[in-house]
């Protein structure tokens, strides 16, 4: 793999020149009308007892920056004090999470053959949406069994990751020269300030249909995977993330600020898309409320979820400007609250969090704003 994969600039711009056609081509194209073919999995009768008891968290609600919103999926959290933010712990955490869901993410999306030919078998994630983490952990602990992780992953097919080569401590000027894009909010930074560049990672699945498909008729599901997913690759590309200290890397107080392009995944051509589909939206333990993001998604323009994964954190939707901001709450007890804000902007995915900087909500909305404008 590359190391630097979006700094050869000539190949950049033509990908984007295609993309823009590809979207102008696709406006006009309306929903695939399966959605109102295919029959609600009878959840009542396939999943077993202990999981039909477990209460599902709502999908989270979408408010006005402007008006206060009662937060959602909320979790007790132990008693604990927050941790400094290291500079790329939780980007790599995030990241792999998400790709052990990614496949369903990716067919669980109306489209048909001619759409899927036209966006060239890739997809880009370019809207947020909430996750929970109880409902990945349900759904990965069905598909393990008891198993541990290497075991399982070589059951269900094989899962191989790759890293870029740039990393490290630069310059705003340097960081922007390795990229090939400049630095969000650059403006901000103080003088002399460094920022942090973590690595790339491409994350590549093939899947073992048959034991895959052995599991799903356990669960009960009304529909397995075709044949044709079969050993074939589908790969998510997180491109390299860049964090920076808003305060100074040698200040007291910290409100970090990340910026990555946003990741994208491509799959095999030859894969039965609309099998797949119907495979995975019938598959009994995915929550209504991410089937519901799903069907919402403009996957005729090329575009996916991008899965924000919330675990012991209250999480609310507010629209900040044009943009969609998933605002998640942590509570680590004696008042000590921390915020984190995520969303995607000019085909970036940006995180901010208010650390010890931002402590108050009101101080960090307001800093919000002035970011997402």
């Amino acid at each position: 793999m590359s190391s630097n994969p979006i700094d050869n600039k000539e190949e950049q711009a033509r990908t984007a020149e295609a993309w823009k056609k590809l979207q102008a081509k696709l406006t006009a194209e309306p929903m695939s009308p399966k959605w109102a073919d295919w029959p609600a999995a009878k959840q009542e009768e396939a999943i077993p007892m202990h999981v039909q008891n477990r209460e599902h968290r709502q999908a989270t609600p979408e408010t006005n920056m402007n008006e206060r919103s009662e937060p959602v999926a909320s979790a007790d959290a132990p008693q604990r004090r927050a941790p400094r933010r290291k500079w790329s712990g939780r980007r790599r955490f995030g990241a792999v999470a998400a790709a052990c869901v990614i496949f369903g993410v990716v067919a669980s999306t109306p489209l048909g053959d001619k759409a899927l030919a036209a966006i060239l078998d890739q997809f880009r994630m370019q809207d947020v949406t909430v996750v929970q983490e109880e409902d990945l952990r349900s759904m990965y602990q069905v598909f393990t069994d008891d198993q541990s992780l290497r075991e399982s992953m070589n059951k269900y097919g094989e899962f191989t990751v790759e890293r870029g080569k740039t990393e490290g401590e630069y310059t705003p000027a340097e960081a922007a020269k390795q990229l090939g894009y400049d630095l969000i909010h650059k403006e901000l930074l103080p003088a002399n300030a460094k920022v942090y560049v973590s690595p790339s990672e491409t994350m590549t699945f093939k899947l073992n249909v048959s034991e895959v498909n052995q599991t799903l008729k356990r669960l009960g599901a009304t529909a397995l995977l075709p044949e044709s997913v079969d050993g074939k690759p589908i790969t998510l590309t997180v491109p390299e993330q860049v964090q920076f200290n808003l305060n100074g890397a040698d200040s007291n107080e910290w409100a970090y600020l990340s910026q990555l392009k946003v990741p994208f995944v491509k799959v095999d051509p030859s894969i039965d898309v609309e099998e797949a589909i119907e495979a995975v939206m019938n598959f009994p333990l995915l929550p209504d409320y991410l089937k519901e993001n799903l069907k919402r998604s403009r996957i005729l323009a090329g575009t996916i979820p991008m899965p924000v994964i919330t675990g012991d954190a209250k999480s609310e939707k507010l629209t900040v400007g044009e943009h969609t901001v998933v605002v998640e709450e942590f509570n680590y007890g004696d008042n000590n609250t921390r915020y984190r804000a995520t969303w995607i902007q000019d085909d970036q995915l940006i995180s901010f969090e208010g650390g010890e900087r931002y402590m108050e909500k009101d101080a960090f909305l307001s800093k919000l704003k002035e970011l997402a404008a």
